[in-house]
């Protein structure tokens, strides 16, 4: 929670505890969104996904533990973006938390992909911030100043027109045809990105105990990686 006598490492942290050491994390909306990103990529299997999370979001950090455990990255990340800057644990094994109200919620509003014009222009009408020169805008800011934009704005128009209640007008009306041109993509279907990672992974006969390796890493990243939910 945001709270104005916060100061600048708590309102915006670059640091996550683990237990009683503290890591420093790349905080930077671009790298958040740059995460999202690969996190929804079907070309990036399953199980390497992983790797890249903590790479990227703890970047060239050479104190984080060599042997920390998937569910241990996967509980910082989910931690950074609701808010809980750290991970109680046990060894390498990750204590899970509650999940938040915006965790729990399952309509999508909007993508950061598909409405990212809006975005861009929306940030530069009301806050003079432009997105693409700025050199660092923490995550947490970046959030605050975009659900607090205002309801005339690019991007908080565009949602209204997704959501509004068209009932009673034609489906060929002007309105009817602008709505539909801002609804969301559908996302891709995991389980089957999932099935032909399992299946092309078994194919190769010639490096069998690799590819058991590669399979139970699969099913471990599907189990960890499950409680993260959908952005």
């Amino acid at each position: 929670m945001f709270l104005l006598y916060h100061k600048k490492d708590k309102a915006y942290p670059e640091t996550i505890k683990i237990n009683d050491s503290l890591y420093a994390i790349t905080a930077d909306f671009r790298n958040i969104l740059k995460i999202f990103d690969m996190l929804d990529d079907i070309n990036i299997p399953e199980y390497k996904k992983t790797d890249k999370l903590k790479c990227w979001f703890f970047g060239d950090n050479l104190s984080l533990p060599e042997d920390i455990s998937r569910e241990i990255i996967v509980d910082c990340f989910i931690g950074f973006i609701s808010g809980q800057n750290f991970v109680e644990r046990r060894g390498m094994e990750a204590v899970p938390y509650e999940q938040t109200e915006n965790e729990l919620q399952t309509e999508r509003q909007f993508c950061y992909n598909f409405d990212a014009g809006e975005i861009y222009a929306s940030f530069i009408c009301e806050y003079g911030i432009d997105l693409i020169y700025i050199d660092f805008l923490h995550w947490y800011k970046f959030k605050i100043l975009l659900d607090n934009l205002s309801p005339e704005s690019a991007f908080k128009k565009k949602i209204e027109l997704r959501f509004m209640d068209l009932r009673g007008l034609s489906d060929n009306s002007e309105l009817s045809r602008a709505k539909e041109s801002v609804q969301l993509p559908d996302k891709s279907d995991k389980s089957e990105i999932n099935e032909t990672n399992n299946t092309n992974n078994t194919d190769n006969t010639d490096n069998t105990d690799n590819t058991d390796k590669i399979i139970q890493e699969i099913q471990e990243f599907n189990e960890i990686w499950g409680k993260a939910g959908n952005n």
